[in-house]
């Protein structure tokens, strides 16, 4: 039996700049309506679980969807005012309705758990929502992890929500190089195959592919540029989109990125002088 894993992460919901329903009623009675973008993001995650669900329907494989850290927005530092809502139920509300299509169609769930900042102390927003699943991978009385290394078939698999990055497109991959040796050392140490490395966090696509023995993935987000990244090296345009894993009976197994370009911003012009 073959397995597909679908690994999304940096959903960020209740962000105004995150993924979000169409339209979410509020605990007030009042209605959100999400803006342009979060409804192309919305269109976009609905294209990747088509092609998810497609695929599982064409090979018959078992599929396990990897939610790997900040689904949710809790703003638990208080650092913008781009949320939905304040209130961590409504927002818990709205990460199980996204959630739930991709939800029905997997066989398993695993859920890493994010940063702190995001989805607050030990996790506890992506915790509360794994709990809630009944496919979700325990862990122990835990239903949520912070690292998480096994096999899928006869693929080792290691995930993580954080990650580095270099900061510019020439070194972008270069703290990956590190992680790759680092945990091929750590496998032979322990007599351990070599895993599929995926982690998360940096919201940018990058990949060692074959410049090391381990082979380390870092997935793009689901949210589009909120007023943080604006302070920070990362680039203003994150990379929008996930992963599919394909995992044959044989062992051998194959990677497709799945990216959503998002338009370019258009350059601005001086306006015309009056008088």
């Amino acid at each position: 039996m073959g397995y597909l894993i679908a690994v999304t992460s940096d959903q960020h919901i209740n962000s105004t700049m995150g993924l979000s329903l169409p339209s979410l009623e509020l605990d007030d009675g009042g209605t959100y309506t999400a803006n342009r973008t979060q409804r192309w993001l919305w269109d976009c995650w609905r294209l990747y679980w088509q092609d998810v669900e497609q695929l599982k329907t064409n090979t018959g494989y078992r599929l396990l969807s990897v939610f790997n850290g900040d689904i949710a927005e809790g703003d638990f530092k208080g650092r913008t005012h781009q949320l939905i809502s304040r209130n961590k139920s409504t927002t818990l509300r709205h990460a199980r309705a996204v959630l739930e299509r991709p939800i029905a169609m997997s066989d398993w769930a695993l859920f890493i758990r994010g940063t702190g900042a995001h989805v607050g102390k030990g996790g506890w927003m992506e915790e509360e929502l794994a709990q809630d699943c009944d496919i979700a991978m325990r862990n122990g009385e835990a239903a949520s992890w912070y690292a998480w290394r096994g096999m899928v078939g006869k693929l080792p698999l290691d995930l993580s929500h954080h990650s580095r990055l270099g900061s510019d497109p020439w070194t972008l991959i270069n703290p990956l190089g590190k992680l790759a040796y680092k945990i091929e050392n750590d496998c032979y140490r322990k007599r351990q195959p070599l895993p599929l490395v995926v982690r998360s966090h940096r919201h940018a696509f990058a990949d060692t592919e074959n410049n090391f023995p381990v082979r380390v993935i870092v997935t793009g987000a689901w949210q589009a540029t909120p007023e943080y990244m604006f302070k920070t090296d990362l680039p203003p345009e994150p990379n929008i989109g996930g992963l599919i894993v394909r995992v044959d009976d044989d062992g051998t197994w194959t990677v497709t990125t799945k990216r959503y370009p998002m338009k370019t911003p258009k350059l601005q012009t001086l306006p015309p002088l009056t008088g």
